[in-house]
């Protein structure tokens, strides 16, 4: 399976990262020049960044990360939609609002996922779906947004470079581990 990242789908990527942590941040910041600490919504805000806060949407991001790793099935075929989809609408806002054209930037992750390593894929994208009806609704936007960001940015250069040193060899040598083939 061939598929390619625009920089619109870049852009789309970096958006969903922004929605994330800025309202965090701006808080953060806010606070730091003598502001009242109230968020974007008014309701008090707490005084220290909370990563666990952001935990959903960084798993998201980790099993989209893998999903548009995996070379085929089910699963890569969807990431490989929802990049399309990244793609378009991100070229579209690029063209549209700033007048610029769109160029591939894919970058390719230097590992490749075994049989193994789509195993805990696997495993991985149905605990995603469990959790996904135990969390309550901000948690699960959250978590719907990381696969999102996560499946549109894996094979951009620096997330590409992640995949390839890191997390795919994670992946593999876990899926070893629970095959029985360590």
């Amino acid at each position: 399976m061939n598929v390619t990242i625009t920089l619109g789908g870049l852009l789309v990527g970096l958006v969903l990262i922004l929605r994330q942590f800025l309202p965090s941040a701006w808080v953060m910041l806010k606070l730091k020049a003598g502001g009242k600490g109230r968020g974007f919504d008014g309701e008090a805000a707490p005084t220290r960044f909370n990563i666990r806060e952001h935990v959903p949407f960084l798993l998201g991001t980790t099993v989209g990360m893998l999903a548009i790793s995996c070379p085929g099935g089910i699963i890569g075929t969807i990431a490989a939609k929802i990049v399309g989809f990244s793609n378009t609408a991100g070229d579209k806002v690029l063209a549209a609002g700033a007048g610029g054209t769109t160029t591939s930037v894919t970058r390719h992750a230097t590992a490749s996922m075994t049989q193994y390593g789509a195993l805990v894929t696997v495993l991985l994208v149905a605990a995603v779906i469990i959790l996904r009806k135990l969390l309550d609704k901000k948690m699960r936007g959250q978590l719907g947004a990381g696969v999102w960001c996560g499946s549109t940015l894996g094979l951009s250069a620096g997330a590409a470079g992640l995949l390839g040193s890191v997390l795919i060899p994670a992946v593999n040598q876990l899926g070893h581990m629970i095959g029985g083939q360590a």
